[in-house]
């Protein structure tokens, strides 16, 4: 007897397009309630030419897709999950480039991880890449400047200097605001404005602003002591720093201010201080009008607090040489 043995051919395997997916470039981290973005390759490692669907998979919360851009011939960025078609990559190493733009609303923070996939829908093959990112939290950053204070001022006088606290930040907060580096001679009597609390009494003497939307500042007096024995000369007079005292954020600025003797009691000598000159003859016209500016705003000139009869004798020595 003769056995018939039927065997079962087997054809080559049909080709098909195989994705391989690399991170050409993303952030490490990125900050609270903007856009970023992170760049794919998806190489074809197969041996047949195709397209492939691409996917941004299990979004963590408070983040959402902007845009899928680069070699792509469709998106849907409204879909579950958001998805494009690339344009046909060729086989053996041909390779399409995708670009994924994310955007980070303020409930999202910490470690985050972005799954991005590939996959032929003709041939089911697919591949994956997930990156971490630290998206920070949002937080206020304070930005500290002067916007009111003299260059002169006096032994054994008061003065104030007012700052402008600017919250670049990406959320409200408060700041603690602390006067340091004084020099000897200079205390401080107090810190008024837009303030909560004040500790004049600690060191540094320290106050706590009022909230600051994002975008927007607070603004802080200081007022200051000058001793009868403070140290004469122009030096830097302090520092105001501003800290958001949770993440930390901190800024500060400091001024060069001059300390000059109490001022004459002489009425045309005090004038003449006013002025800023050692002659009469040398009075002008804009010192005058300098002087009446300060008068009117309730300024000091030269670090003198003007009184009336302080404008009219710098008046008369002005009409007299003119």
């Amino acid at each position: 007897m003769v056995l018939s043995v039927l065997t079962a051919a087997t054809g080559p395997v049909a080709a098909a397009a195989q994705p391989s997916i690399s991170v050409t470039s993303a952030p490490s981290s990125v900050g609270p309630d903007g856009t970023f973005q992170i760049e794919y390759e998806v190489k074809n490692t197969g041996t047949n030419v195709g397209a492939f669907t691409v996917e941004t998979l299990n979004l963590p919360s408070g983040v959402t897709v902007d845009s899928i851009t680069g070699d792509i011939q469709s998106t849907d960025i409204n879909g579950d999950p958001p998805s494009a078609s690339t344009d046909a990559a060729d086989p053996n190493g041909g390779t399409v480039n995708v670009t994924v733009t994310y955007n980070a609303s303020g409930a999202a923070t910490g470690d985050a991880s972005f799954e991005f996939t590939a996959r032929s829908p003709l041939d089911g093959t697919s591949d994956s890449q997930s990156t971490t990112i630290t998206i920070q939290e949002s937080t206020a950053v304070p930005n500290v400047s002067v916007t009111d204070s003299p260059d002169v001022v006096r032994q054994n006088s008061t003065y104030e200097s007012t700052y402008r606290i600017e919250n670049t930040g990406t959320a409200p907060g408060s700041f603690t605001v602390r006067t340091q580096d004084l020099s000897s001679g200079i205390t401080i009597n107090s810190i008024n404005g837009d303030i909560q609390s004040t500790n004049v009494d600690g060191t540094p003497p320290s106050a706590t602003t009022d909230s600051a939307a994002a975008g927007s500042s607070v603004s802080v007096t200081v007022n200051y002591s000058v001793a009868s024995d403070a140290q004469l000369g122009t030096y830097s007079l302090f520092t105001l720093a501003a800290e958001e005292p949770i993440a930390g954020a901190t800024d500060n600025t400091s001024a060069n201010i001059m300390v000059k003797q109490p001022a004459s009691e002489e009425a045309t000598d005090r004038a003449l201080e006013v002025a800023g000159t050692e002659s009469a003859s040398k009075v002008e016209q804009n010192d005058v009008t300098v002087a009446i500016t300060k008068f009117d705003r309730g300024q000091a000139a030269n670090g003198i607090k003007l009184g009336q009869n302080d404008i009219t004798v710098l008046i008369t020595l002005f009409e007299r040489n003119n």
